[in-house]
């Protein structure tokens, strides 16, 4: 499983990224996320029609492996991609509600620390 990023900085010493597996709850924006155990059947059908769709987004390199997941308010699930690049983690996500697709976010550095989109 991929993870987000600490980066700790000793002097003049170059930060070392170091991954840690993501928390099991984050809250971003008011809104409590909890990590799923496993990426299911369920969720390689939903990723795979939504690619289908979005072949641009099906070629980004960034997107590539298992992603980890996450579900809020019975509904809403996130599928988060983690990439390192260089000296950062470069992070993206898909939100999908009730089933249908509604934002797509990225960045670098602690995806969970704010909702940066």
């Amino acid at each position: 499983m991929v993870a987000g990023l600490i980066c700790g900085c000793s002097g003049d010493d170059p930060p070392e990224l170091e991954l840690q597996i993501p928390p099991e709850s984050i809250s971003l924006s008011e809104v409590a996320w909890q990590r799923r155990p496993a990426f299911s059947p369920d969720d390689q059908d939903r990723l795979v029609a939504h690619f289908h769709t979005n072949r641009s987004l099906a070629e980004n390199p960034l997107l590539e492996g298992e992603p980890v997941v996450y579900s809020a308010d019975g509904d809403r699930i996130r599928y988060y991609w983690f990439t390192e690049t260089g000296s950062d983690i470069h992070w993206m996500f898909l939100e999908f509600r009730a089933g249908a697709f509604t934002e797509l976010g990225e960045g670098t550095g602690d995806s969970f620390a704010t909702n940066a989109h």
